[in-house]
């Protein structure tokens, strides 16, 4: 992309990139982002950075006089592919649709998305956390039961 007087050409595409399996086209004019106005590539960059590989975004471009909404799937960086086959091939499964910017602990056991919200149980049953995000192929998040005590505590 390109920034050209306060707007946002499409200059070039990479192969079975995400802007190619959406639709976009070189000179396409990038006008909003998951109905945000993108009037520079900092704006473009603030709204893609927390975006993660799977998500869905929505994206309005001018294309000569008309504008057209395409929805995209974020890809990982092609030039990452092959240390990503987890998620290119399937292996992950489900993830939840948020799984970042929250601290929390992470395990491996495999849950649903749905199934979040559920407890963590060490070995002897006790309750250690509240899974929240399926994030990967190996990796769940969970809110120590602690943290949880002290938030319910406040309510």
């Amino acid at each position: 992309m390109k920034e050209d007087s306060r707007r946002i050409l499409v200059t070039e595409l990479s192969p079975n990139g995400s802007a190619v399996l959406a639709g976009l086209e070189v000179g396409d004019q990038l006008l909003r982002i998951d109905d945000t106005p993108v009037p520079t590539l900092i704006v473009v960059g603030n709204l893609l950075t927390p975006a993660q590989p799977g998500d869905w975004i929505s994206i309005d471009v001018r294309r000569g006089e008309q504008e057209i909404r395409v929805q995209a799937q974020l890809q990982h960086d092609p030039a990452q592919q092959f240390e990503k086959t987890e998620f290119l091939d399937g292996r992950v499964g489900d993830v939840s649709q948020r799984r970042s910017n929250f601290q929390a602990m992470q395990h491996d056991i495999k849950i649903a998305p749905a199934a979040c919200g559920g407890p963590l149980l060490d070995g002897s049953g006790r309750i250690i956390g509240i899974n929240i995000a399926r994030r990967a192929r190996e990796s769940t998040l969970a809110i120590p039961i602690a943290d949880v005590l002290k938030i319910a505590a406040q309510l």
